[in-house]
């Protein structure tokens, strides 16, 4: 029968048991615990060298994003250029820049202000460029 604290002093079997019990468990939780002293690993890999990323304003990496918008034709290029001149850009940046930006042109080649054939011989020109580029690096 349980009282008005919901404790078990009035329980009938077991109730002695219970008792032991809850005196053990404050017991336990009253003793000190030892503290065991952090072990300093015998073996520290060394630590490699973050890449220095270069400071871009944001205008400045905006315009970025979107001549390389122009220039390639994949979002992965866009973050491969971004990459290898050490701006620091998440995909998530690059796509939200990119996406307006092709769809400008898009609609500029749709009514004609720009050529298609250009645009795609102006894109094959960069990139024999950096295929340049990353052959000498």
């Amino acid at each position: 029968m349980l009282d008005q604290n919901n404790g078990y002093e009035f329980a009938g079997p077991g109730r002695k048991r219970r008792e032991r019990l809850a005196l053990a468990n404050i017991e336990q939780a009253f003793t000190p615990r030892t503290i065991k002293p952090k072990i300093a690993p015998k073996y520290r890999p060394q630590e490699t060298p973050k890449r220095e990323t270069r400071e871009i304003t944001e205008r400045g990496l905006k315009s970025k994003i979107r001549l390389l918008t122009i220039q390639t034709e994949s979002f992965k290029e866009v973050c491969d250029e971004l990459e290898r001149a050490n701006i620091s850009a998440s995909g998530i940046l690059v796509s939200n820049y990119r996406t307006p930006m092709r769809e400008i042109v898009a609609l500029l080649i749709e009514e004609g202000l720009i050529d298609k054939r250009r645009l795609e011989r102006y894109q094959r020109e960069h990139q024999r460029g950096r295929k340049k580029m990353s052959e000498r690096s």
